[in-house]
């Protein structure tokens, strides 16, 4: 079933008008298609986030359709739009819908976007608008880079219970959120360090140095009280690290693995195979429910409680 969502549609199919409108499944659009208008892209979203955006774009309507709020100048969206696909919040495909995460207001707010989108990459010859939105949907979802790691279901389904549900990820993408499950989730292009953390996070942060800033992160959001509770699991050489403290100072739980665990690379080019890294991994948890995180994963790994010099 097609979730509720935002669309976008070539009014005209010339380029020069955009449509917004909101459905909760594929009859309005299709109504839209048989009329001769020509869909761009597909953003999960609910009435409200419709009504925002046309606040948002409301000096911009076209004036051939003086009495329409829906009808908007092509190249005062199309940025936008673009923006959208290259962050990995909206899709060409209405099918893939069900694989993109709700994005808060706050990362969708075309006035923060202006902000951190550069406009098209330059080209000897400017492509049209749908040139560009392949382009953008080509690059989200079909490079993987090699400091991916998807985490093993089992991990996961501990993470879950202890948690209750998962409202973020972070660090994620669309394949890996298919086993994870996250109502929401931040992939690479996204840059999760830069948006709002809240709710109840799972996180396996990239590899290639990013941890840190990762763990930093989520730390200052769970202190903030934006984070609930949160599991992350680290590289168990992790420990080792200075910038560990001020885990090992904040959490209230931690598991080692007992040996390897089983990951799966996000490496295209490996996605047929399954390897353990060289060391074991290390789970963090941050929260009230400790007994939960204990009797969870002790079945995977050793639990230890941080003690801390001063504490009763």
């Amino acid at each position: 079933m097609i979730p509720e969502h935002i669309y976008f549609f070539d009014f005209r199919a010339d380029g020069k008008t955009i449509r917004i409108g909101y459905a909760c499944d594929e009859r309005r659009g299709d109504e839209h298609i048989r009329s001769g208008q020509r869909p761009l892209v597909f953003l999960r979203g609910s009435r409200d986030y419709e009504e925002r955006l046309h606040r948002a774009f409301a000096l911009h309507r076209d004036p051939e359709y003086p009495q329409s709020r829906s009808h908007y100048s092509a190249k005062a969206l199309e940025y936008y739009i673009e923006s959208l696909v290259q962050r990995g919040f909206a899709v060409l495909d209405r099918a893939e819908l069900e694989h993109v995460p709700v994005a808060p207001w706050e990362v969708l707010d075309p006035e923060h976007t202006h902000q951190i989108f550069d406009g098209p990459q330059r080209t000897l010859f400017q492509l049209s608008l749908p040139d560009r939105l392949r382009r953008a949907a080509a690059t989200v979802y079909h490079q993987s880079g090699s400091d991916e790691w998807y985490t093993p279901s089992d991990i996961i389904e501990c993470a879950r219970r202890v948690l209750g549900e998962i409202d973020l990820d972070p660090a994620s993408c669309p394949r890996a959120n298919r086993t994870v499950k996250a109502a929401h989730y931040y992939s690479r292009q996204q840059n999760g360090l830069n948006l709002p953390w809240f709710g109840r996070v799972w996180m396996n942060p990239p590899y290639g140095g990013a941890a840190e800033s990762f763990a930093l992160k989520l730390i200052a959001e769970h202190q903030s009280g934006h984070v609930a509770a949160a599991v992350a699991l680290f590289n168990l050489n992790s420990m080792c690290s200075k910038w560990f403290s001020p885990i090992y100072q904040s959490s209230v739980m931690l598991g080692i693995s007992r040996g390897r665990l089983l990951f799966e690379p996000g490496n295209a080019d490996q996605l047929t195979h399954s390897a353990s890294p060289t060391t074991g991994s290390v789970l963090c948890y941050w929260g009230p429910e400790n007994s939960s995180f204990s009797a969870e994963f002790s079945k995977h790994c050793n639990i230890l409680i941080p003690f801390r010099i001063g504490d009763p």
